[in-house]
């Protein structure tokens, strides 16, 4: 038996009495986290092996004080920090993004995918505003803001991570540095007093029989509001068609307003800022996840995301400054010729 597996079956036994009867792999996803759905006396639960002690930490921490306040996420059974591993909640696989990809409505009354994805954003808020509260910051392995230097690393993870191994165009190097400095010093602007829940989207949320649960908020920190909306309606997994992006929006816009001050004005006039360095970050992730760790899948998020860029460049205003990085956008968007292209 492999060693995360030995820990989890001795994490099992001290927590429920008897060994399990089986231990059965499960997909990790994007993560480097093993993850493994262990049967036996115990209820169902998930065994999550990790050499990543922090964000280990991170994860059980968050989880156990987003629980004692109410928010539906797992709960976590037992943790071993030494061998690396935990044990929470068997929610399922059923993830919202499945539901969107599969489509339709149902006929037995459960909600549709329309209410599904408004349930969600209405409940962003209470991880934002009342999940911040009383949260232990200093669990934030990755830094405790998404502030300017956070933001920064993301671009250049765009840069190394997708126009490394994509981008077969000019890129004038040092002005476009200087177009992500200057890009990561306007966002930076905002008010960063809420929790930025970091990866918030449809596969980070699974659906168990019809309620809503959340996961994958480990690298979270403090940050601004319009991230994590604008993480939520760009992914690739998104719900699309006619002014659903909208309508999600306004739920999110209307709840949130209930909860803290709120200048609506000002969250909209920073909004497609943080559409374009989450976007930017995404296109690094799939890059590093489909070519440098072979998870091909992920390449075919590319397409639409370069659909959103697109869309962005409309925005004369949100690229005002940023000449370079226009250029080389407008280049991966428009020109066949500037992309290498295995995701086709």
């Amino acid at each position: 038996m492999e060693r995360i597996e030995r820990h989890l079956a001795r994490l099992y036994e001290r927590t429920f009495g008897a060994p399990p009867v089986r231990i059965l792999p499960m997909d990790g996803g994007g993560s480097g986290r093993q993850r493994f759905r262990l049967e036996g006396k115990g209820p169902p639960v998930i065994g999550v092996g990790n050499d990543h002690r922090e964000e280990n930490a991170a994860f059980i921490g968050f989880s156990r004080h987003f629980r004692s306040i109410g928010l539906p996420v797992p709960e976590i059974f037992a943790e071993d920090p030494g061998g690396g591993v935990y044990l929470e909640t068997d929610l399922g696989d059923h993830t919202l993004a499945d539901r969107i990809a599969a489509g339709g409505e149902p006929e037995d009354g459960s909600p549709s995918i329309l209410d599904l994805c408004k349930e969600a954003v209405r409940t962003l808020p209470r991880f934002q505003v009342l999940g911040g509260k009383g949260l232990d910051f200093s669990l934030c392995y990755q830094g405790e803001e998404f502030d300017e230097e956070a933001m920064r690393r993301d671009l250049d993870y765009f840069r190394d991570c997708f126009l490394g191994p994509f981008y077969v165009g000019p890129v004038r190097r040092d002005r476009l540095d200087e177009d992500f400095r200057a890009l990561a010093h306007r966002l930076a602007g905002e008010e960063r007093t809420t929790f930025l829940y970091r990866d918030f989207q449809p596969r980070n949320i699974l659906v168990v029989m019809g309620r809503l649960f959340f996961v994958d908020y480990q690298s979270g920190r403090r940050g601004a509001l319009p991230y994590d909306i604008a993480s939520f309606l760009t992914s690739a997994s998104a719900p699309s068609g006619a002014g659903v992006g909208e309508a999600l929006l306004a739920a999110y816009l209307a709840e949130i307003e209930k909860m803290m001050p709120f200048d609506r004005g000002r969250f909209l006039g920073a909004y497609p800022g943080f559409v374009l360095i989450r976007r930017l970050q995404a296109l690094g992730a799939y890059g590093n996840l489909g070519v440098q760790k072979g998870k091909e899948w992920f390449l075919g998020k590319i397409p639409r995301a370069l659909q959103c860029l697109k869309d962005l460049l409309e925005d004369e205003s949100l690229f005002a400054g940023l000449p370079e990085l226009a250029d080389v956008l407008e280049r991966l968007t428009e020109a066949p010729n500037s992309l290498k292209v295995p995701f086709r």
